[in-house]
């Protein structure tokens, strides 16, 4: 499934590259400005069918708006553009995309990303 220049096969493969299946604590951060209209779409369509989904589950979700963004993460980069998704494991940044593809390729590709990085962590 590709998706704005990212695919699960990329963000899984980066999350091996970073050895992180051995989460202590996994998020997916939503790094965002207040005025954002995609940030706005993206609450709206998404934020509650989120919740209790297996990307839940693996990565609850936690907005940051970018101006006011004090957070103790390692990043690879600064997140700039809003909407910027970054799933963090143990403090570091494993993955990212931006921009937001619509509510079922979200779903989806956070569904699949959350049972590849369930199963790389059973495997460790």
């Amino acid at each position: 499934m590709k998706i704005l220049g990212w695919s699960a096969a990329l963000l899984l493969g980066s999350m091996l590259a970073t050895g992180s299946g051995r989460a202590v604590a996994a998020e997916l951060i939503v790094f965002s400005s207040k005025d954002c209209a995609i940030t706005q779409q993206f609450r709206r369509e998404v934020t509650e069918d989120y919740k209790g989904t297996k990307g839940d589950q693996t990565f609850p979700l936690r907005f940051v708006d970018t101006n006011k963004a004090a957070i103790r993460i390692i990043l690879s980069q600064p997140a700039t553009i809003s909407p910027t998704f970054v799933l963090v494991d143990n403090g570091k940044e494993i993955a990212r995309f931006v921009g937001y593809p619509g509510r079922e390729p979200f779903l989806r590709l956070m569904d699949d990303v959350a049972d590849v990085f369930q199963k790389q962590k059973s495997a460790h």
